[in-house]
């Protein structure tokens, strides 16, 4: 279910990408696999879309805020055994994280 913040403004969205729920799991696995970030299914979505529109410009610097972390999931699909190989190794290989910043609520 999803919590719509009392700020959202929706005439403020130039684009919606659409990310199917499995997608984003395999996607935050790979995150969570490959660079040790602790990104949850929201998170999945994200970069993923963040992938899309990489691929739609020229040239820039896309930034990506991970709006959740993993400990929620914990008793989710995103933390049931996988097959050896990922998914989405590929969709990863096609970024490259430069840095990021974790912020714990208080």
């Amino acid at each position: 279910e999803a919590i719509v913040p009392a700020i959202y403004d929706p005439s403020r969205i130039d684009t919606t990408i659409m990310v199917e729920s499995e997608t984003a799991i395999h996607m935050a696995r790979e995150i969570v696999q490959h660079e040790g970030i602790p990104a949850g299914m929201s998170s999945g979505a994200a970069m993923l879309a963040a992938a899309v529109v990489a691929r739609q410009i020229q040239k820039g610097t896309i930034v990506v805020l991970f709006p959740d972390r993993c400990e929620k999931y914990l008793s989710t699909k995103l933390f049931e055994p996988q097959p050896t190989k990922p998914c989405l190794a590929k969709s990863l290989n096609d970024v490259q994280i430069v840095s990021y910043i974790t912020q714990a609520r208080l």
